[in-house]
């Protein structure tokens, strides 16, 4: 779907800008940002609109956003921004519907215009120039993870955020300022406190979760390096870690060696074949000694740089290295005089009129003879007006120079790219900088990416005055259904995704907002069972029918299939033979058995124990037979219906008016006529407090009647509770409700332990693992989880939400609506990519 570029409330017409640059005014209260910028070339924030030693484009101009020269006769230019257009590659700002392509790391890409905000990956900046102010979609991190030397590498048009960080054993690479909860920084990136290198100061910066950083389509095209050294017991030797075709290279740095007389810096500190160079000596022979030398390399060995000490001779020069020049031989002792020698070897003393003299300090200048002395005149002037040498004084040899350190800077050509630094012979050079190309009437570094083509960079090797195209740049094709987009000859492609990995019998993979779905078929399949028939596809899987093979279930088999044939297979040990009067029935041979239950224990001397409908009973046998009832107050016991009775002892003989004779334990007794027996007990029990009993006893008299109850005897058993009874306790349980323990009186009316909590109740708003549809979708659903609180909105179990062009777009069962302008009514607005009908709202 497209929509139209929405512009702050500035004065002006609408311009398309030719190139992306900072400018200087910010708008009303529409939401658009004001820079606070005074202007220039590149982004104010470190963008990626321009490039380093200030390749600003304000060069390429504007586009009048009126009428464009098509070919075509009143053909306007569509400023609407496409949503598969911004990311795509391009090579000058006419390639984007947007009107603006600009510089990202892997290469040029097309921008969009912007309010506050950007997808990740990228911000909002103001575009300035033109009559109305702008904000489009800049990469946020330009320069993350090149190789770099310094800070300003890291930026852009003096930005000072991005910081050149140092990552143990790998160098110096640039990070992205990020927020501490590193919700900013790309993926594979984590936001780590370091210590600004610049401030001192605790900072936040991006920087790789792999500890490694790889070559960037820009850190390649610029040749980016980071320095790094080679230590040992000799020395340090400086060198750089390069981005080339292979990644980044090693250390070229050399090995330090041990400093010998090889015309070489072998301990790398700066100064070539030092061997005893800090060591004075001497020349001495019969004529005199010569100092002032050093031991110095010659011929691979060590020698002293003296002169050697030769006989004085009349000719200007100390020959013998006492400090005097023809000493002895002409000097008439007066300064004022000039001696010298003849070409005889006579002297000549000469005292010529207002003649100079030599005071014996070189640093003074016009020494004369005064009053027959020789007077100093005021003291040498040694400065050379050169900025590559040290100038001095030394009062026997006067005004010296000393040149300093090759590369120091001296005063600027004015030329950006010429590196202004003295040669190390005292020359301040101005030397042509190599990997540059003069683009524009700017100096661009090697590799810097057009910041109108993504798929050009300066390649001095092919030009020096222009951007040439780049192939094999990774880019955005913005089809999220495409992989390994690439840069050829300036446009962006990708391969589509392969989604066959989710095909299956029932199922077929489809590639929706760059994820591979899988999408429901209907029909007959095969679900690869043999013990299944009519095989059909139902929400994705393969259902088939169990085959029957119940026929060759018994008691101790049951039909099974396998390999597509039905077969009786043995149930397990236990089963039923049917009789009620057998135990532990198991399979055996094929059938079930039992064991006859054993009803022994009701076998008597008038019954025999049987088992009849699963019970044992006593059957009554051996009737009419003598027997014991265990009764002594009978006598002629016999069997009778399978019970043993007898007949009633004759105690009569003890009949008296008290009562009749009674037996009693087998024995005849006298019992007294009246309410009990005598010497008969009875006692009778009533409960007392929670817990227990009390009990009270009479006894019978001689005249058959009860005496007195006696007193109620200890209450025993009372307790903190009644007996049996149980309680139950309540409590909260995290944020999900309440839980409850129990415990129980027992016999001896005391409380039991407390229970384990029970499970937890009641929490949030929801039960753990129910469902409801509240998502504004028939197509999700939403699940309770153990928390008690609604998950997220999600596709319905069994669900499919897809797209496929052909066929309507429905989503369980009901009709969604896509690519329609917005459409949710079947109105007739065209579609972007398919068409909409009218009639039926549906999208194809």
């Amino acid at each position: 779907m497209k929509r139209s570029l929405k512009f702050a409330r500035c004065s002006g017409s609408i311009v398309v800008l030719a190139a992306v640059v900072v400018g200087t005014n910010g708008c009303s209260d529409d939401g658009i940002i004001n820079s606070g910028s005074s202007g220039g070339s590149g982004s104010a924030d470190g963008n990626g609109f321009g490039g380093n030693l200030n390749s600003g484009l304000n060069d390429l101009g504007q586009i009048d956003t009126g009428q464009i020269d098509t070919g075509f006769k009143d053909v306007k230019l569509d400023l609407s921004v496409g949503p598969a257009d911004f990311g795509k590659p391009c090579a000058e700002n006419e390639d984007c519907q947007s009107g603006y392509c600009v510089l990202a790391p892997e290469g040029k890409v097309c921008s969009k215009e912007c309010e506050t905000s950007c997808d990740d990956g990228w911000k909002c900046s103001q575009v300035p120039g033109g009559k109305d102010t702008k904000f489009i979609c800049v990469p946020k991190y330009l320069h993350l993870c090149q190789p770099c030397s310094t800070t300003a590498e890291c930026n852009e048009n003096g930005e000072t955020t991005n910081k050149c960080i140092t990552i143990e054993t790998e160098g110096t690479f640039c990070g992205g300022a990020c927020k501490p909860d590193g919700s900013d920084c790309p993926n594979g990136y984590f936001c780590t406190e370091i210590i600004d290198p610049d401030t001192g100061k605790a900072i936040h910066q991006c920087t790789s979760g792999t500890g490694k950083c790889k070559c960037s389509a820009i850190s390649l095209a610029r040749k980016a390096f980071t320095p790094c050294e080679v230590k040992n017991e000799f020395g340090t030797c400086s060198g750089k870690r390069s981005c080339g075709p292979a990644g980044l290279s090693p250390c070229d740095a050399g090995t330090p060696k041990v400093e010998t007389c090889n015309n070489q810096d072998d301990n790398c500190d700066g100064n070539t074949d030092e061997v005893g160079g800090s060591t004075s000596c001497k020349n001495s022979n019969e004529f005199g000694t010569c100092g002032g030398g050093k031991q110095v390399c010659k011929d691979g060995g060590l020698a002293c740089s003296a002169p050697e000490p030769k006989p004085e001779n009349c000719n200007g020069i100390d020959d013998d290295c006492d400090g005097k020049t023809d000493e002895g031989l002409c000097d008439d002792g007066n300064p004022c005089t000039t001696d010298s020698c003849n070409t005889d070897g006579s002297c000549k003393n000469v005292v010529p009129p207002g003649a100079g003299c030599e005071d014996g300090d070189a640093c003074t200048g016009s020494d004369k003879c005064i009053d027959g002395k020789c007077v100093g005149g005021g003291k040498l002037d040694c400065d050379d007006k050169n900025s590559c040498t040290i100038d001095s004084c030394d009062v026997v040899k006067g005004c010296s120079t000393e040149s300093v350190a090759a590369n120091k800077p001296c005063p600027d050509d004015g030329d950006p790219c010429t590196f202004d630094g003295c040669d190390g012979s005292g020359v301040c050079a101005h030397t042509t900088l190599s990997g540059i190309c003069t683009i524009g009437g700017q100096c661009v570094p090697a590799g810097t990416v057009d910041s109108t083509d993504v798929c050009k960079v300066c390649n001095p090797l092919q030009s020096k005055t222009q951007y040439v195209l780049q192939n094999g740049l990774s880019c955005d094709d913005s089809d999220a259904c495409t992989v390994a987009d690439k840069c050829s000859l300036g446009v962006c492609k990708g391969k589509p995704m392969d989604c066959t990995a989710k095909n299956g019998s029932c199922t077929e993979g489809l590639c929706q907002a760059g994820a591979c779905l899988t999408a429901p078929k209907v029909g007959d399949c095969d679900d690869g069972n043999a013990c299944t028939s009519v095989d059909t596809c139902a929400n994705g899987v393969c259902i088939g029918q169990s085959k029957d093979c119940s026929k060759f279930d018994g008691a101790c088999t049951i039909g099974a299939c396998e390999n597509g044939a039905c077969s009786a297979k043995s149930k397990p040990a236990s089963c039923d033979d049917g009789d009620p009067c057998t135990t532990g029935d198991s399979c055996a041979g094929g059938g079930c058995k039992g064991t006859t239950l054993n009803c022994s224990n009701l076998d008597g001397p008038c019954g025999k124990g049987q088992c009849v409908g699963g019970t044992c009973n006593a059957q009554p046998a051996n009737s009419g037979a003598a027997c014991e009832d265990g009764n002594g107050c009978t006598v002629g016991d016999t069997c009778n219906a399978g019970s043993c009775s007898g007949q009633p002892k004759d105690c009569s003989f003890l009949n008296d008016a008290c009562g009749p004779g009674i037996c009693s334990g087998g024995a005849c007794a006298k019992q007294q006529q009246g309410i009990c027996k005598p010497n008969d007990n009875q006692s009778e029990s009533q409960a007392c407090g929670n817990c227990g009993t009390q009990t009270r006893t009479r006894t019978c008299g001689a005249s058959c009647g009860w005496g007195a109850w006696s007193a109620w005897g200890t209450c025993n058993g009372q307790g903190a509770c009644k007996a049996n009874t149980s309680e139950s306790q309540s409590a909260g349980c995290g944020n999900c409700g309440t839980h409850t323990r129990n415990r129980t009186c027992n016999g001896s009316c005391a409380w039991g332990a407390w229970s384990a909590y029970g499970p937890c109740n009641g929490q949030g708003v929801c039960t753990p693992q129910t469902t409801d549809s509240n998502c504004g979708d028939p197509c999700e659903n939403r699940v309770c989880n153990n928390s008690c609180a609604w998950g997220g909105c999600g596709l319905k179990s069994g669900a499919q939400c897809l797209f496929k062009a052909g066929s309507n777009f429905k989503c369980c069962g009901v009709k969604k609506w896509q690519f329609c302008a917005g459409k949710q009514d079947g109105g007739t607005a065209a579609c972007t990519y398919y068409s909409c009908q009218s009639t039926t709202s549906a999208c194809f």
